[in-house]
Protein backbone atom coordinates (compact mmCIF):
# COMPACT_ATOMS: atom_id res chain seq x y z
CA UNK A 1 0.00 0.00 0.00
CA UNK A 2 1.06 3.12 -0.60
CA UNK A 3 0.56 6.33 1.93
CA UNK A 4 -1.96 7.55 2.88
CA UNK A 5 -3.83 10.79 1.88
CA UNK A 6 -5.99 12.70 4.78
CA UNK A 7 -8.05 15.36 3.40
CA UNK A 8 -8.84 17.95 5.99
CA UNK A 9 -9.73 21.70 6.16
CA UNK A 10 -6.36 23.13 6.48
CA UNK A 11 -7.13 26.13 8.00
CA UNK A 12 -8.59 24.14 11.10
CA UNK A 13 -5.79 21.57 11.02
CA UNK A 14 -2.62 23.52 10.34
CA UNK A 15 0.23 23.54 12.58
CA UNK A 16 -1.48 21.80 15.02
CA UNK A 17 -1.19 18.33 16.22
CA UNK A 18 -3.39 15.65 14.87
CA UNK A 19 -5.09 12.66 16.92
CA UNK A 20 -6.64 9.90 14.87
CA UNK A 21 -9.11 6.90 15.83
CA UNK A 22 -11.44 4.78 13.41
CA UNK A 23 -14.53 5.75 13.95
CA UNK A 24 -16.75 3.02 15.79
CA UNK A 25 -19.90 3.26 13.52
CA UNK A 26 -18.40 3.45 9.75
CA UNK A 27 -15.41 1.28 8.72
CA UNK A 28 -14.52 3.52 5.78
CA UNK A 29 -13.75 6.79 7.98
CA UNK A 30 -11.28 7.71 10.60
CA UNK A 31 -11.64 10.45 13.01
CA UNK A 32 -9.02 13.38 13.17
CA UNK A 33 -9.10 15.22 16.08
CA UNK A 34 -7.19 18.46 17.09
CA UNK A 35 -8.04 22.16 18.54
CA UNK A 36 -8.19 25.46 18.36
CA UNK A 37 -7.74 27.89 20.63
CA UNK A 38 -9.21 31.89 20.19
CA UNK A 39 -10.52 34.60 22.84
CA UNK A 40 -13.12 32.57 23.80
CA UNK A 41 -10.70 29.26 24.42
CA UNK A 42 -9.70 26.02 23.15
CA UNK A 43 -12.17 24.63 20.99
CA UNK A 44 -11.91 20.76 20.11
CA UNK A 45 -12.46 20.18 16.21
CA UNK A 46 -13.08 16.88 14.92
CA UNK A 47 -13.71 15.71 11.06
CA UNK A 48 -14.59 12.37 9.94
CA UNK A 49 -12.49 11.21 6.44
CA UNK A 50 -11.92 8.27 4.54
CA UNK A 51 -9.16 5.84 5.63
CA UNK A 52 -8.75 4.34 2.03
CA UNK A 53 -7.21 7.15 0.53
CA UNK A 54 -3.81 6.43 -0.85
CA UNK A 55 -3.39 9.22 -3.51
CA UNK A 56 -4.04 13.19 -4.05
CA UNK A 57 -6.18 11.95 -6.92
CA UNK A 58 -8.03 9.96 -4.48
CA UNK A 59 -8.53 12.92 -2.30
CA UNK A 60 -9.46 15.01 -4.71
CA UNK A 61 -12.22 12.85 -5.94
CA UNK A 62 -13.60 12.18 -2.40
CA UNK A 63 -14.14 15.94 -2.04
CA UNK A 64 -15.94 16.25 -5.49
CA UNK A 65 -17.90 13.41 -3.63
CA UNK A 66 -17.30 10.22 -5.67
CA UNK A 67 -18.04 7.32 -3.66
CA UNK A 68 -15.42 4.63 -2.80
CA UNK A 69 -14.71 2.10 -5.84
CA UNK A 70 -14.41 -1.62 -5.01
CA UNK A 71 -10.69 -1.14 -5.11
CA UNK A 72 -11.10 1.37 -1.80
CA UNK A 73 -13.80 -1.03 -0.36
CA UNK A 74 -11.46 -3.96 -0.13
CA UNK A 75 -9.03 -1.58 1.08
CA UNK A 76 -10.69 -0.89 3.89
CA UNK A 77 -11.43 -4.76 4.68
CA UNK A 78 -7.85 -5.79 4.19
CA UNK A 79 -7.11 -2.93 6.98
CA UNK A 80 -9.82 -4.38 9.32
CA UNK A 81 -8.65 -7.82 9.14
CA UNK A 82 -5.26 -9.69 6.91
CA UNK A 83 -2.88 -6.52 7.38
CA UNK A 84 -2.76 -7.48 10.92
CA UNK A 85 -1.77 -10.94 10.17
CA UNK A 86 1.78 -9.06 8.83
CA UNK A 87 2.31 -7.28 11.92
CA UNK A 88 0.67 -10.07 14.39
CA UNK A 89 1.93 -13.47 15.89
CA UNK A 90 -0.21 -16.70 15.40
CA UNK A 91 -3.11 -15.42 17.15
CA UNK A 92 -3.67 -12.09 14.56
CA UNK A 93 -6.75 -13.03 13.94
CA UNK A 94 -8.22 -12.76 17.20
CA UNK A 95 -6.67 -9.52 18.06
CA UNK A 96 -8.36 -6.48 19.25
CA UNK A 97 -7.03 -4.48 16.12
CA UNK A 98 -8.93 -6.90 13.88
CA UNK A 99 -12.52 -6.37 12.97
CA UNK A 100 -14.18 -9.50 10.85
CA UNK A 101 -17.83 -8.04 10.48
CA UNK A 102 -16.58 -4.70 9.26
CA UNK A 103 -13.64 -6.58 7.07
CA UNK A 104 -16.74 -8.64 5.26
CA UNK A 105 -18.88 -6.16 5.04
CA UNK A 106 -16.15 -4.16 3.30
CA UNK A 107 -15.20 -7.03 1.18
CA UNK A 108 -19.10 -7.48 0.38
CA UNK A 109 -19.08 -4.24 -1.34
CA UNK A 110 -15.95 -4.64 -3.38
CA UNK A 111 -17.44 -7.44 -4.70
CA UNK A 112 -20.54 -6.04 -5.54
CA UNK A 113 -18.24 -3.79 -8.07
CA UNK A 114 -16.54 -6.96 -9.62
CA UNK A 115 -13.30 -6.40 -7.60
CA UNK A 116 -11.88 -9.93 -7.43
CA UNK A 117 -9.52 -9.88 -4.66
CA UNK A 118 -12.36 -8.96 -2.65
CA UNK A 119 -13.87 -12.48 -3.47
CA UNK A 120 -10.90 -14.13 -2.52
CA UNK A 121 -10.52 -12.67 0.40
CA UNK A 122 -14.40 -13.80 1.38
CA UNK A 123 -13.36 -17.06 -0.13
CA UNK A 124 -10.81 -17.18 2.38
CA UNK A 125 -12.77 -16.43 5.47
CA UNK A 126 -15.02 -18.72 4.22
CA UNK A 127 -12.43 -21.54 4.17
CA UNK A 128 -11.11 -20.41 7.61
CA UNK A 129 -13.93 -19.42 9.59
CA UNK A 130 -12.75 -15.89 9.95
CA UNK A 131 -15.59 -13.93 11.55
CA UNK A 132 -18.13 -16.32 10.06
CA UNK A 133 -18.54 -19.84 10.27
CA UNK A 134 -16.59 -22.05 7.96
CA UNK A 135 -18.59 -22.95 4.66
CA UNK A 136 -17.26 -24.90 2.36
CA UNK A 137 -19.87 -23.99 -0.83
CA UNK A 138 -19.67 -20.22 -0.45
CA UNK A 139 -15.90 -20.51 0.20
CA UNK A 140 -15.63 -22.44 -3.23
CA UNK A 141 -18.00 -20.31 -4.80
CA UNK A 142 -16.06 -16.85 -3.64
CA UNK A 143 -12.12 -18.84 -4.95
CA UNK A 144 -13.81 -19.86 -8.57
CA UNK A 145 -15.23 -16.18 -9.09
CA UNK A 146 -12.14 -15.05 -8.02
CA UNK A 147 -10.59 -17.56 -9.98
CA UNK A 148 -11.83 -15.89 -13.40
CA UNK A 149 -8.96 -12.84 -12.79
CA UNK A 150 -6.00 -15.53 -13.51
CA UNK A 151 -4.92 -14.65 -10.64
CA UNK A 152 -2.45 -17.15 -9.76
CA UNK A 153 -3.12 -16.34 -5.63
CA UNK A 154 -7.23 -17.44 -6.04
CA UNK A 155 -6.09 -20.08 -9.09
CA UNK A 156 -4.36 -22.02 -6.34
CA UNK A 157 -7.04 -21.43 -3.40
CA UNK A 158 -9.11 -23.34 -5.95
CA UNK A 159 -6.84 -26.38 -6.99
CA UNK A 160 -6.92 -26.96 -2.77
CA UNK A 161 -10.67 -26.92 -3.18
CA UNK A 162 -10.58 -29.41 -5.55
CA UNK A 163 -7.93 -31.07 -4.28
CA UNK A 164 -9.25 -31.67 -1.04
CA UNK A 165 -13.20 -31.70 -1.62
CA UNK A 166 -13.54 -28.69 -0.11
CA UNK A 167 -17.32 -27.34 -1.27
CA UNK A 168 -16.72 -29.28 -4.48
CA UNK A 169 -15.97 -33.12 -5.12
CA UNK A 170 -12.20 -34.41 -4.87
CA UNK A 171 -10.64 -33.44 -9.17
CA UNK A 172 -7.18 -34.35 -8.97
CA UNK A 173 -6.96 -33.82 -12.69
CA UNK A 174 -8.84 -30.48 -11.94
CA UNK A 175 -6.50 -29.41 -9.15
CA UNK A 176 -3.03 -30.03 -11.33
CA UNK A 177 -4.50 -28.23 -14.06
CA UNK A 178 -5.57 -24.93 -12.11
CA UNK A 179 -1.79 -25.26 -10.43
CA UNK A 180 -0.38 -25.60 -14.01
CA UNK A 181 -2.61 -22.69 -15.14
CA UNK A 182 -1.29 -20.59 -12.26
CA UNK A 183 2.49 -21.50 -12.47
CA UNK A 184 2.21 -20.32 -15.76
CA UNK A 185 0.20 -17.20 -14.63
CA UNK A 186 3.05 -16.06 -12.25
CA UNK A 187 6.02 -17.35 -15.22
CA UNK A 188 4.39 -15.08 -17.64
CA UNK A 189 3.93 -11.56 -14.97
CA UNK A 190 7.72 -12.56 -13.76
CA UNK A 191 8.57 -12.12 -17.55
CA UNK A 192 6.72 -9.05 -18.19
CA UNK A 193 8.59 -7.18 -15.35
Amino acid sequence: MGEAVIPVPTMSYRNRPLFWHHSATDPSLIQVATFSDSAEGIHGIEVSVPCWISSEAEAAQYVEGTPPSGKDWNSIGWAASFAHKLEGGPDWAQSDMVDWEWARLAFEKAEESGFWPSSNNLGVMYREGYGVRVDADIAFSKFMKAAQSLDPIPLRHLAKCYRLGFGTAIDDSEADSLEELAELQEAERKGKR
